[in-house]
């Protein structure tokens, strides 16, 4: 008696049934969409972090360590560390015959501007990187729940599910603000890993 009452009630709350799988199936491809942009844009964080920021540091200390009194390349070293994985780093041995090039000190300094500059840089897309990725996990996570409550509303109140799918596509537009720059930053961070990759392959 009560499955023929379900299979009834299904009958009758088909035409919302229906429109509720639609949106269901929207919201698990949105979701998957989400989950695998904030995991990537993860990814790009560490790599830029751990290979393209390490290695710029290390020539940044490299160029930089002839012109800085012991106690700036201390403030230096300390600025760093987290950088590196070197415990200490002598600063007698680390390019030394700068000052046998005295006129190509200007060039230098300017390329030590640049890389400089770069690094700050660096450092701004990963904290954005991480401040996206963190907000669509977040998103994906909601959108978990609504699709359990999807799930339950099919089966158990029917009636009630078009409600739910107007509030579940209503809340995926609102996202889609945050997806558009999110995706700006996760196409920056592309942009500077292809660049790394490149002059990684000139230097070899």
């Amino acid at each position: 008696m009560l499955t023929l009452a379900l299979t009834f009630t299904t009958i009758l709350h088909w035409p919302s049934i229906l429109f509720s799988i639609i949106v269901l199936v929207f919201t698990v491809f949105y979701t998957l969409f989400l989950f695998m942009t904030a995991r990537g844009m993860n990814n790009n964080a560490k790599l830029l972090r751990e290979e393209v920021k390490g290695n710029l540091a290390i020539i940044f200390l490299e160029k930089s360590v002839d012109f800085l009194t012991e106690s700036e390349f201390a403030d230096l070293m300390r600025e760093v560390s987290f950088i590196t994985n070197l415990k200490s780093i002598d600063k007698d041995n680390l390019i030394n015959d700068i000052y046998k090039r005295s006129s190509k000190i200007e060039e230098e300094l300017k390329d030590l501007l640049i890389k400089a500059t770069l690094i700050n840089k660096l450092d701004n897309l990963i904290v954005n990187l991480q401040k996206w990725s963190k907000i669509l996990e977040i998103a994906s996570i909601l959108l978990d729940v609504l699709i359990l409550l999807f799930i339950l509303f099919i089966f158990m109140f029917p009636s009630y599910t078009p409600f739910l799918g107007y509030i579940t596509l209503g809340i995926m537009l609102g996202f889609f603000a945050a997806i558009i720059e999110a995706l700006k930053v996760y196409s920056e961070s592309e942009k500077y890993l292809k660049l790394y990759k490149e002059s990684s392959k000139n230097r070899e």
